[in-house]
């Protein structure tokens, strides 16, 4: 017997390993992978461009970036970040994308310039106001330069593809995560060229969402995030005011399907009647009332019983004036 409990507590110990590992730790959380990530876009919200001492240029459907003569071309383009990504979200990849129209530059290879800068704008903008004569945003970090290319004929997507722990694009992925998490104010892009001298005439005429179906549809500028995990956002409801006493409705009864009426028949012409004559009240024969009979006081001979007896007329003929009865004696009986 002593031997069992050893063996019991034995067991009851290996029962349990398994809930709280071989050491009694917790266990792990669990790992966030990007092997099959979710995705969500970010349009543009507004987009314009600005040239060195030149008026007048604000939105024309196209903005661009670049040099001419040593005239720099700024393209602003702010981008709307989408609320379906849950805090604390691991970003896998940034897409951004810029539809290219055309490209104006040298002919040479050798002095061919395809490289812009990339940089967050340090204030707000307004795209209807936004003048290189105004209070023009300067460029601030993060920052990063990308060779685009050239554009191809008709036209094609610029994509600038950001990964984590790929310092290629890093700025835009660094952005990307400010402007989700509220680190970095979201003032949007500053595309230009990557200094303002010494450089030959390269100039990129992006398409601008004016006109253009939302993404990802349409050619307008749009940002695509990969991103997995992350906390689900929690809806805290507000203190709703204590509801008074309503009185609860009472049930309303479902009517009964109402049988349609039929029509009535117009009556025809009915013949007025004709005066009917009132019978005459037919004479009734009056009975003729028999006399009533008179009372009389019969003496009945000693040894009878003696009493009153009512005679009519007729009855009383019989009997004579001394009380006696006459020949109709025997016919009498009397108890």
């Amino acid at each position: 017997m002593k031997r069992l409990f050893p063996l019991l507590a034995t067991a009851g110990l290996a029962c349990l390993a398994p809930l709280f590992g071989a050491s009694g730790a917790t266990a792990a959380p669990r790992q966030i992978t990007c092997a099959n990530p979710l995705r969500a876009i970010a349009p543009s919200s507004q987009d314009t461009f600005v040239v060195t001492n030149v008026e007048g240029v604000g939105k024309q459907g196209e903005m661009v970036a670049g040099l001419q003569t040593n005239i720099e071309h700024f393209a602003f383009v702010q981008f709307a970040m989408p609320s379906s990504i849950p805090p604390d979200a691991q970003l896998c990849e940034v897409q951004l994308e810029l539809f290219c129209n055309r490209f104006v530059g040298q002919n040479t290879p050798a002095r061919k310039v395809t490289e812009l800068l990339f940089a967050n704008a340090n204030r707000s903008w307004d795209e209807d106001t936004l003048r290189f004569a105004g209070i023009v945003p300067k460029k601030s970090a993060p920052q990063w330069t990308t060779d685009l290319g050239e554009c191809a004929e008709g036209g094609e997507f610029k994509r600038i593809i950001a990964k984590p722990d790929v310092t290629t694009n890093d700025g835009l992925l660094e952005s990307v995560q400010g402007w989700l998490d509220g680190e970095i104010d979201n003032n949007g892009l500053i595309i230009g060229p990557t200094r303002n001298d010494n450089l030959d005439d390269h100039r990129f005429f992006f398409t601008t969402r004016d006109g253009q179906l939302p993404p990802p549809a349409g050619n307008g500028p749009r940002i695509f995030i990969f991103y997995a995990g992350g906390a689900t956002p929690t809806f805290t409801p507000s203190v709703s005011p204590t509801a008074s006493n309503t009185p609860t409705p009472s049930v309303t009864p479902i009517p009964s399907d109402t049988p349609t009426p039929t029509e009535t028949p117009i009556p025809s012409d009915t013949p007025t009647p004709t005066d009917t004559p009132e019978p005459s009240a037919t004479p009734t024969e009056t009975p003729v009332v028999s006399p009533t009979p008179s009372r009389r006081m019969v003496y009945l001979p000693i040894g009878l019983r003696t009493g009153t007896l009512y005679l009519n007329e007729a009855q009383a003929a019989l009997i004579a004036p001394d009380g006696r009865l006459r020949r109709l004696w025997h016919r009498l009986s009397i108890r």
